[in-house]
């Protein structure tokens, strides 16, 4: 389950995105999280998920990302 911090983070990747591409989205949260994508993207003719990623890398860490894991 999402938490609300990771709700609001994903919320405004999903907005700065939409910013960058100089696009007027209409998003929002889907009714069901285990099924849908993290959000979904109407752009006034076409509606689509987008599934938000985090990938952290640390310099020192091989196993995986030591701040990640904090």
């Amino acid at each position: 389950m999402t938490t609300e911090v990771q709700k609001a983070r994903e919320m405004n990747y999903a907005m700065q995105l939409a910013g960058a591409m100089d696009k007027n989205w209409e998003i929002e949260f889907p009714p069901n999280e285990s099924e849908w994508p993290d959000l979904l993207i109407h752009d006034g003719t076409q509606q689509f998920g987008l599934e938000i990623r985090e990938i952290t890398k640390d310099t020192e860490a091989r196993k995986g990302s030591k701040c990640k894991a904090d």
